[in-house]
């Protein structure tokens, strides 16, 4: 077992003992470092981030995604009609 951590010695070699200062200045450097976030950066790329879209832009976007206008939903006498035409049926 000697001769193992004798190796492992060998092999790591000799550490450099860390002072206070160099902990410091590591930390001081750190926080000055600029965090990077690919999620963030494509994030903050939306133009509408800031503001709301114009007339001009919401124009836009209804006619690449479809109108704004909803289908007419049944109302709930259709739909008990239509249930009920439904189980007549069987």
């Amino acid at each position: 077992m000697l001769a193992y951590q004798r190796l492992i010695d060998a092999h790591q070699g000799v550490e450099e003992v860390i002072t206070m200062e160099q902990v410091e200045a590591r930390f001081a450097k750190q926080r000055q470092k600029e965090d990077k976030s690919l999620i963030r950066d494509v994030a903050n790329q939306n133009p509408w981030s800031n503001r709301a879209p114009n007339a001009e832009e919401r124009e836009e976007m209804l006619a690449m995604f479809g109108s704004a206008d909803r289908p007419e939903a049944p109302s709930w006498d259709d739909l008990m009609d239509e249930v009920g035409e439904l189980l007549d049926e069987d």
